[in-house]
């Protein structure tokens, strides 16, 4: 784990995510834009809509992975 975060501050979470990601916003750095309730998976969007503004929540298992 502690490799995995050091990769990501060293590379640039968007880099890794155009890199990586099987999402089609991995081609935007990961960069999901706005999107209304209703538009995403179950937990992501429980996640996305009860989290407090400028708060990060903990990693979560949403319908597709972390």
């Amino acid at each position: 784990m502690v490799g995995n975060l050091l990769i990501i501050s060293l590379r640039g979470l968007s880099q890794i995510a155009a890199e990586y990601s099987e999402c089609p916003s991995g081609k935007k750095g990961g960069d999901l834009g706005w999107f209304p309730r209703g538009k995403m998976a179950g937990p992501f969007q429980d996640v996305a809509f009860n989290t407090p503004v400028g708060v990060t929540s903990a990693p979560f298992k949403s319908t597709y992975d972390y």
